[in-house]
């Protein structure tokens, strides 16, 4: 048998030698390149001990080796354990923090600031429904009811962190107001 035979039995239709036609071993090819591997699997006996595989138990995982990648929604409870923010400090939520929603109220936001509102008769002290913590900056009061104009002269009196004095000239209204305060 000549050479040249020998190799024609190696090719197949396709003009190159077929792969089930080629016997190699790990000293034939010591550097491989991994890229190059696309199918297949690997013997544990290749792989050393130390590498993650299909042994490993992972369902004690500490999150804290997780450095990247996502979890499976199974890996979390189907109800999330509820949280107390009781130890939580320094942290603003912003919000009303306290309140009473009624004809004579107030709303008490976490940055200290204090809307009041109430209804009161004209000619008398208006006791806020709070007394505000530090100041009363500011009360607009108004006359309750329909038809009644700038005419009937509201005025303001003193205010305090307790209340304010509303008069009125020639006339007993029912008045409402809004207070703003700290």
């Amino acid at each position: 048998m000549t050479k040249a035979r020998d190799i024609s039995s190696l090719i197949g239709s396709s003009g190159q030698i077929e792969n089930d036609k080629i016997t190699l071993d790990a000293n034939e090819i010591p550097n491989l390149d991994t890229a190059k591997i696309t199918t297949g699997t690997f013997a544990d006996a290749r792989l050393p001990s130390t590498a993650l595989n299909s042994n490993v138990d992972l369902t004690n995982l500490s999150a804290s080796n997780l450095t990247s990648g996502t979890l499976p929604d199974d890996r979390f409870p189907a109800t999330l354990q509820a949280i107390s923010g009781a130890n939580l400090t320094g942290i603003s939520s912003g919000g009303i923090v306290a309140s009473s929603y009624s004809s004579s109220g107030y709303a008490r936001f976490s940055d200290g600031l204090v809307i009041q509102w109430g209804s009161s008769s004209s000619n008398s002290y208006a006791t806020f429904p709070l007394t505000f913590p530090n100041n009363c900056f500011s009360v607009v009061n108004m006359i309750e009811g329909t038809g009644f104009w700038d005419s009937e002269n509201l005025q303001g009196g003193s205010i305090g962190t307790s209340g304010y004095q509303n008069k009125m000239q020639n006339k007993n209204r029912s008045v409402r107001y809004i207070a703003i305060g700290n």
